[in-house]
């Protein structure tokens, strides 16, 4: 069960993390800490191959769609149908891709932006640190 650190009081919550509000942690105790429990990541953005990105294309509409064109093209023995089909599909493919890749670097960007900073006391002297290299107490 995870505790419920909004209804301790400031002491209980010192006195559990065994934290002194002087001095702060130690980088041994960091460190340890860190160790225990890891980073304090928020939130991790899952990364995608491009073959998932491939594979969710081929599911999009405009792609079944141009899928269709080209069999209707084939069928009926339409070369230059089937060629500018074929060449739109390849750029469509393309472009989605970069997109896909495009959008996944600003994500990535954002989601370090977005994080944010706090003041900690430590081995007493005040520092501003990254979300992510928080530890408790």
């Amino acid at each position: 069960m995870t505790a419920q650190w909004y209804s301790r009081t400031v002491e209980q919550t010192r006195s559990i993390l065994r934290t002194d509000f002087d001095r702060g942690l130690d980088r041994h105790e960091v460190k340890a800490r860190r160790q225990k429990r890891g980073n304090n990541d928020i939130f991790a953005l899952p990364r995608h191959s491009y073959r998932s990105y491939l594979s969710h294309l081929l599911t999009d509409i405009p792609t079944l769609m141009l899928l269709l064109t080209i069999l209707i093209a084939v069928i009926f023995e339409e070369r230059y149908t089937l060629i500018l089909a074929l060449c739109i599909l390849l750029f469509y493919i393309v472009a989605a891709v970069a997109g896909f890749v495009r959008a996944q670097r600003v994500l990535d960007g954002m989601g370090e932006r977005a994080l944010p900073a706090a003041k900690v006391i430590r081995e007493g002297k005040l520092y501003l640190i990254k979300q992510r290299h928080l530890v408790q107490g």
